[in-house]
């Protein structure tokens, strides 16, 4: 998975990673250990409030898009990646250009 093979870069730029779900606390941590355990935390978002906020929620499903935002500490977004896929390496790499300008 590309974010678990490249979350030391991103680390080395400043930038955090969270992975939110719309899933409950107890699914994710059975999802986490299952994919052996990510290098970043997982947060429930089982109120909707946050994904909602950004606009990654698809209302009529109740589920949260599979998309990638580059966010500053103002959670001002910078960049998104919509509809992510671990094998978009060139749509990771335009992120990490973009996380690298923000510096």
């Amino acid at each position: 998975m590309l974010l678990r093979e490249r979350h030391k870069d991103l680390q080395g730029l400043g930038v955090e990673v969270v992975a939110i779900s719309v899933d409950h606390l107890p699914s994710l941590k059975v999802f986490d250990k299952a994919l052996a355990e990510f290098p970043f935390p997982l947060a429930a978002d089982w109120l909707r409030g946050v994904t909602r906020q950004f606009g990654v929620l698809d209302e009529e499903q109740q589920v949260a898009r599979r998309v990638l935002l580059l966010c500053d500490r103002q959670a001002v977004v910078h960049h998104v990646v919509d509809d992510f896929r671990p094998e978009q390496a060139d749509r990771f790499a335009k992120l990490m250009d973009v996380a690298r300008a923000l510096q």
